[in-house]
């Protein structure tokens, strides 16, 4: 019989190694299964960010925005995985990037709704208060909202909230 521990940091150091797209993500895909299977919560939203990464800089965009979803899930179910060790914030940074890519990638799909958009940016605005950032990107992500709905109202809000920040 093999031994057939998770071992999260030996998986992504192999992932790495790879060319970016579809090699990336095809093993990004099942290193996320491997991690749900093994119950590792860090790996978990680890795995997650990097396939939504790997997507949007090298991939099609578009397919991130569920795992945005399944990343907040498995959040909600255990908020400590963001820390790796006590005092880790590069396990918030990234989950705000995460959730802050599949709301950039949002705008390329006229199917989904404002409210949907909308409930990504109230996502994202618990998130920026929750960890105690600044709420500029929270702020650059709804004027880009306004943009694609309304011009004027776009630069209303830029003026009235990001140049007051």
């Amino acid at each position: 019989m093999g031994n057939n521990v998770f071992d999260g940091d030996k998986l992504i150091r192999e992932i790495h190694l790879l060319e970016h797209g579809r090699p990336r993500t095809d093993m990004l895909k099942d290193a996320i299964v491997q991690a749900d299977q093994a119950g590792d919560n860090y790996w978990r939203m680890y795995m997650r960010f990097d396939y939504i990464s790997e997507q949007y800089f090298h991939g099609d965009a578009v397919k991130c925005i569920p795992v945005v979803t399944e990343l907040e899930n498995v959040f909600k179910e255990n908020p400590a995985a963001v820390e790796r060790h006590k005092g880790d914030t590069l396990g918030k940074e990234a989950y705000i990037m995460a959730v802050l890519l599949g709301i950039n990638s949002i705008s390329c799909i006229p199917q989904v709704s404002l409210e949907e958009w909308d409930k990504l940016l109230n996502s994202l605005y618990s998130l920026v208060k929750q960890f105690g950032m600044a709420e500029r990107s929270y702020y650059w992500q709804v004027f880009w909202r306004w943009l694609y709905v309304d011009l004027d109202k776009a630069e209303e809000y830029i003026v009235s909230r990001i140049y007051k920040s």
